[in-house]
This record gives structure tokens, C-alpha cells and sequence, in this order.
């Protein structure tokens, strides 16, 4: 018996190679996707509601994916904003009474605003 290496044939080399390559660009090709796709999902809820003078394809003539997001974050830290201080928690205990009040929607509300605090508090 002899102890030559063995000889990996020209099949068994490029079926690796491939493999290889699925496996570094599945992750990276699935990761770009349901960002895009994200992103895409955003603006489609958002855009609708800026604007035209606001919008910056009507200046550019080209479509800018994430502005609708970056819009959508913006407002949501605005209005985060305005519900930290006096009169803005006025208005979210104003608008919390009004949902405690309706039947139907007060255990949807409650349960909700329970699941957010808690994965919330876990995250601080």
C-alpha cells in the first residue's frame, strides 16, 4: 500500500466550487432581497401621503428607495418627541382612555401595549 494523496477529480473540484458559492452568496443575496423588499413595503404605505413639492423624484426623475422609510422614522420620532413631554402625554392618557372605553378594542389595545412595553423594557 502506498500513501499517495488522492486525486479529486475535475466533477468533485467544481461541484464544491459551487456549493462554495451558494454558500456565500445565498445569505448575502436573501439579506439584499427582504431589504429591498422592505423598503419597498415602506415607501408603498408612506409615499402616498408627501407630498408632490416634498417628493424628491419630482425633482430628480428618479426613484429614491427609503425615502418613504426615512420619512416614516422621522415621524415616528416626532411624535415620540411630542409624547414625552406634558402635553403630549396629556393627549396619548386622553387617547389611552378613549380605547379603554370601547369593548372591542380595549383587550386588543391592552394586549398589544403589553407585548411592546415588555420587549421593550428587555431591549433597554
Amino acid at each position: 500500500m502506498t500513501d499517495r494523496p488522492l486525486r479529486i477529480s475535475f466533477a468533485t473540484r467544481l461541484r464544491n466550487s459551487f456549493l462554495t458559492g451558494v454558500l456565500i452568496l445565498a445569505p448575502v443575496t436573501i439579506t439584499m432581497w427582504l431589504v429591498w423588499t422592505f423598503l419597498q413595503w415602506a415607501d408603498s404605505w408612506v409615499k402616498p401621503y408627501i407630498p408632490a413639492r416634498y417628493d424628491p423624484e419630482e425633482y430628480f426623475n428618479v426613484a429614491i428607495p427609503g425615502f418613504g422609510l426615512l420619512i416614516a422614522v422621522i415621524g415616528i420620532t416626532v411624535i415620540g418627541f411630542l409624547g414625552n413631554n406634558l402635553i403630549g402625554k396629556w393627549i396619548v392618557g386622553f387617547g389611552e382612555s378613549i380605547l379603554n372605553r370601547m369593548p372591542l378594542v380595549r383587550p386588543i389595545y391592552k394586549s398589544i401595549k403589553q407585548l411592546f412595553e415588555s420587549v421593550l423594557k428587555e431591549h433597554s
